[in-house]
């Protein structure tokens, strides 16, 4: 008998250590007693004992576990870890398929769910290693140092090396069948992971705890790696059972493990998961996360089932199959475990990313044989491990290769769904009281699936940035030897000459995939502003980024967003419109001329006049500064009618800052590709300034309506001087005649300009300062929703100083072949100005 008062009868994990001869203070170790000596014979007893086991509450059991694990003497904690791991009495249970759609396999009252089970031993090994810290310390007089790191390492090798079999193995030794009582751990070793799970589980909170006191604990990294690579032999082993087992069977067995997985695998080193079979890990966490959303299909009666009562607000009632299929999808162990969950997607595609060459990587999340950049074949993997991929007839098991292929279809069955209901477009207020609360349900579930989305697109698009070939290699049109056949690619013609890249396809097959899943879910993610939150931006951007390096590719992602346009009610077609938007400002400038004209500017112009939707409406000037700015083809024709409503616009709908920024974007685009153009467009600007000049007064009843006048003609004056940076030598001269008049129109007045009578390091800090005011940024910061307000109106007093610190600011802007000139002028005039 184990624990008989004599030495273990199991070999030590280390043989050279001696706790005799280590421990100072051994005697703080708890040694085998009559009440522990019954406990491990109650482990000893076979599966059909477990009424007996049951006698001890579950509270009690975890305390007992915890505490013999914490504190039981090192020669003996080997043996003991090996009797808990291998107890059929402990590990008899039935299992628990936690709503996923399979009722227990046992229904005996006294017999454990075996979900219940593996978390009390994964809570009760979590809070010995607490005890065993602090027990470890007293040991060696309060010392937490190189002696005690040790004694720690070796209390965690010794678990590990008892739980190497469990009590799985039993049956396979013998070559019988299990007892019933034990048929629902399918042979995984179970055990094993759920003993090494507690032990990370307790190092994690261990090290947070310390973390939030402010204090230095024990250093448990050794201790950690132990323990890390414990588990994951662990996990492997399961995901290799779970691989070889029946098709039907493998969802429900792969339960626990993913259970266990997601309570520790994010906090592990990522070099350290790379032993695991991620093509498995990929395939059982992706039925795991999505079968069960799919499954509960929570909006496929929401139209039906609401109604209106007599005040004729809409009704959606608790009992209703919507409202009880939001309950089952929320009470569902993969929703529950959403986020972790969502993290071991992201690290496995991650490290496939990094793992796999780019076609086996398309195989995995596209099923497709891709066509590489010279059009020739590439090599997919003709056999997956799993025999769930040759499985087409349930569709409830799906492929590997269709990972980002369910997560796209997911998604625009919801926002289908959603939008063919009335509760879409209903305001709050026209709901009753509980139909508000339903929906605040509802839209927390959205917002959890668009947040999962985005932690499983996180590493996978940061995985395809890094590989992807730097630098990239831009392949001009004229050299294309043939044209892709993947997503990625153009399926229209007549756009014309089209560039592509040196860029895999499958990493362009990725992003186009992100991108046309973010646009069925821009509906929710608009509730957070127009791009989203930070790591949506993160993952949006860089997704946009490397498509943006191929032509091809751009092309084929804004082709793919077309149907999407007209598709759902008004508000939809907004939203849709807003994210097509949002997609083009970041593409045009490898965009052909003919889809920019064609496509782009034709859904752009609704809202360039329309300020009812401020997303819509900002995103709509964003895509024309970006047309002007990269100098596109279109540019000479669209100056005119984009300078007249950019005219027409202020101070309706932009305020002061937006409309000189534009102006100055237009004017810089068309300033070195016709005079003539450009002397029109500082033309029409005088124009209006004139015509504000010819306003009479309004009425001395509206003691505003002067100053207000005057602001606009000042704004357009001041709009006036900022283009004489943009400008080239052929016009410079009458432009800055005409500015001297502008200011020589306002009454004199004592002027300062920064940078004249103030020192030169005080200047150029204003300077700075009043250039970032209207500077345009990436579209991190939208061209057209952080500019300020401007100033308050101004009067005539003030009027020559604004004039002239703007002429001041933008003479110092001015290039080498119009600097001479513009400074002769300065020194000429200031003293007309007053300065």
């Amino acid at each position: 008998m184990l624990f008989g008062g004599g030495s273990s009868s199991t070999k030590r994990a280390d043989p050279d250590f001696n706790p005799d001869e280590d421990l100072s203070g051994s005697a703080v170790w708890f040694q085998p007693d009559d009440t522990f000596r019954s406990f491990c014979a109650l482990l000893e007893a076979p599966a059909v004992s477990h009424a007996h086991m049951a006698l001890i509450g579950p509270d009690a059991l975890t305390s007992t576990l915890a505490n013999y694990f914490g504190t039981l003497t090192y020669q003996h904690i080997t043996d003991f870890s090996k009797l808990v791991a291998n107890s059929p009495c402990l590990w008899a249970s039935f299992l628990s398929t936690q709503g996923q759609g399979s009722g227990p396999t046992i229904s005996s009252p006294r017999l454990p769910s075996l979900h219940d089970r593996s978390n009390q031993i994964v809570q009760a090994v979590g809070q010995s290693v607490k005890q065993r810290i602090q027990l470890s310390i007293r040991a060696r007089q309060g010392s937490a140092g190189w002696q005690t790191r040790r004694i720690f390492a070796h209390w965690v090798s010794s678990i590990l090396t008892g739980t190497q079999s469990d009590v799985s193995d039993l049956s396979a030794s013998q070559d019988l069948a299990p007892p019933f009582e034990l048929q629902s751990l399918h042979g995984l070793p179970i055990a094993r992971l759920s003993i090494c799970t507690g032990l990370l589980a307790g190092l994690q909170s261990a090290k947070v705890q310390w973390e939030e006191q402010g204090r230095i604990g024990l250093d448990t990294r050794y201790a950690q790696k132990l323990a890390e690579d414990g588990w994951v032999a662990a996990l492997t082993a399961c995901m290799n059972r779970i691989d070889a087992m029946d098709l039907a069977e493998q969802p429900i067995a792969a339960i626990l493990p993913l259970h266990c997985a997601a309570q520790v695998m994010p906090f592990i080193n990522s070099r350290r998961l790379e032993p695991l079979p991620q093509e498995i890990m990929l395939r059982l966490t992706t039925n795991h996360l999505i079968n069960p959303i799919e499954d509960a299909a929570i909006l496929s009666t929401l139209a039906t089932d609401l109604s209106k009562n007599a005040e004729g607000k809409l009704v959606l009632e608790s009992f209703s199959p919507t409202a009880q299929r939001m309950k089952i999808l929320q009470s569902s162990d993969a929703f529950r475990t959403i986020a972790p969950l969502s993290r071991i997607l992201s690290g496995t595609l991650s490290r496939l990313a990094r793992k796999l060459p780019p076609a086996e990587l398309s195989a995995y999340l596209f099923g497709l044989v891709v066509e590489t950049k010279d059009g020739s074949s590439a090599a997919v993997p003709t056999a997956q491990p799993s025999p769930a991929v040759a499985d087409q007839s349930n569709p409830g098991l799906a492929t590997p290769e269709t990972l980002l292929r369910r997560l796209e279809r997911l998604a625009k069955g919801l926002e289908a769904t959603w939008w063919n209901s009335e509760l879409s477009t209903c305001k709050q207020e026209q709901m009753t009281e509980s139909t508000q609360a339903l929906t605040k349900e509802l839209w927390s579930i959205f917002k959890t699936l668009l947040f999962s989305y985005t932690m499983i697109f996180d590493s996978l698009v940061e995985a395809v940035v890094d590989m992807c070939p730097s630098p990239t290699i831009t392949i001009p049109a004229a050299a294309q030897t043939g044209s892709s056949v993947t997503d990625a690619s153009s399926t229209l013609p007549g756009w014309g000459p089209i560039t592509t890249s040196n860029i895999p396809t499958a990493y362009l097959q990725c992003m186009h995939a992100i991108l046309t899943t973010y646009a069925h879910f821009y509906w929710v993610t608009s509730t957070f502003g127009h791009d989203g939150f930070d790591v949506y931006r993160s993952v949006f951007y860089s997704a946009l980024d490397v498509v943006g390096r191929d032509g091809e590719a751009c092309v084929g992602v804004m082709e793919a967003l077309v149907p999407h346009l007209s598709h759902g009610p008004d508000s939809l077609q907004e939203t849709s419109s807003t994210y097509f938007m949002l997609v083009a400002e970041q593409l045009v400038a490898v965009l052909p001329d003919k889809m920019i004209e064609q496509l782009v500017l034709p859904v752009c112009k609704p809202y360039l006049t329309d300020a009812a939707n401020k997303d819509a409406f900002e995103s709509a000037h964003a895509v024309l500064l970006a047309i002007f700015e990269e100098d596109k083809g279109v540019v000479e024709d669209l100056a005119p009618y984009y300078i007249q409503l950019l005219i027409s616009s202020f101070p309706s709908r932009l305020n002061p800052g937006q409309f000189e920024h534009a102006y100055t974007t237009v004017m810089s685009a068309i300033a070195d590709r016709d005079d003539a153009l450009a002397w029109w467009g500082m033309d029409r600007l005088a124009e209006e300034i004139e015509q504000e000049e010819a306003q009479p007064s309004a009425p001395s009843s509206s003691p505003g309506s002067d100053i207000v006048t005057v602001s606009r003609k000042l704004e357009l004056q001041l709009t006036y001087v900022a283009q004489v940076s943009t400008v080239n030598l052929v016009l410079l001269r009458s432009v800055l005649n005409k500015v001297r008049r502008y200011i020589l129109s306002y009454p004199h007045s004592a002027i300062t300009i920064p940078g004249i009578a103030e020192d030169k390091d005080e200047a150029d800090s204003k300077s700075s300062a009043s250039v970032k005011s209207t500077d345009h940024s990436a579209r991190s910061d939208t061209a057209f929703d952080s500019f300020p307000q401007g100033s308050a109106a101004s009067t005539n007093a003030t009027a020559r100083q604004r004039l002239c610190e703007k002429a001041f600011d933008t003479l110092s802007g001015l290039d080498a072949s119009t600097r001479e000139e513009g400074l002769r002028w300065w020194l000429d005039n200031r003293g007309a100005f007053g300065v």
